[in-house]
């Protein structure tokens, strides 16, 4: 589809012209066209179905199922399923999904992320909102929250607010002169990320934190409850969208 910049690619693969409609399977994977940075998606089964909507216009659903990852240079994700509307150009993940954004991973029940001109614009978090960033390898940032929303400026995740029951737990200093955590709780969170790393973390609306010196053992290094790494799920190359 040369008018979306799309491409299509598997072993076996199925096309109805009325309505129109096909399905990809074994080694499947759709590719959206970017020249600064395309997406890849690799699912077991690729669905695409062309509907209409109450006004009569016509637009493409695409689905993809079981064991999905996708791989851009700026952002990563996996999930078990996942669909995107060419209507509103929303990526919507389910079950379990983890999505990287440079040093940041983030998990909840679902999320959305909202496109615009083929570039990440905004997220959302819909339950069980999680972020992480690794300090080094006994330490963990942590922020936490029923729901999140993220903001891309040029494709780069550049703001995340948490919204209702956050928690935060984050180092201060870096590097070999970690100097104490910082954990708190507040209804809502908004963080700010440089280059990639986390820069300002500001609790509104009468936060509640303790600051303690880090600890020297790895089994003492705090979590959050829901806390979990998953930096071996994540795809590095294009290739490794294959990967189970």
């Amino acid at each position: 589809d040369t008018s979306n910049q799309i491409s299509v690619a598997g072993d076996y693969a199925w096309y109805y012209r009325q309505p129109e409609r096909f399905m990809i399977t074994d080694s499947a994977m759709f590719i959206q066209i970017s020249e600064k940075d395309s997406l890849y998606l690799h699912g077991d089964t690729i669905r695409s179905v062309t509907l209409t909507d109450s006004l009569g216009i016509s637009f493409r659903l695409m689905s993809a199922y079981y064991g999905c990852r996708i791989f851009s240079r700026d952002m990563q994700a996996k999930c078990d399923s996942l669909s995107y509307s060419f209507r509103d150009s929303v990526i919507r993940f389910y079950n379990e999904p983890v999505l990287w954004a440079e040093e940041n991973q983030m998990t909840s029940d679902s999320m959305a992320l909202f496109t615009r001109n083929r570039k990440a614009d905004r997220m959302e978090l819909f339950s069980s909102a999680f972020v992480a960033s690794q300090v080094d390898t006994m330490r963990y940032n942590q922020i936490k929250g029923r729901s999140l929303t993220g903001y891309f400026r040029d494709n780069e995740l550049y703001k995340i607010e948490i919204n209702g029951n956050g928690e935060s737990l984050y180092y201060l200093g870096e590097g070999d002169e970690i100097m104490a955590v910082n954990k708190a709780t507040s209804s809502g969170i908004e963080i700010y990320i440089d280059k990639g790393k986390i820069s300002v973390i500001t609790e509104n609306q009468s936060p509640d934190g303790v600051i303690d010196p880090p600890s020297e053992s790895p089994e003492s290094n705090p979590r959050l409850e829901g806390f979990g790494w998953y930096d071996r799920l994540r795809p590095k190359k294009i290739l490794d969208i294959f990967k189970n």
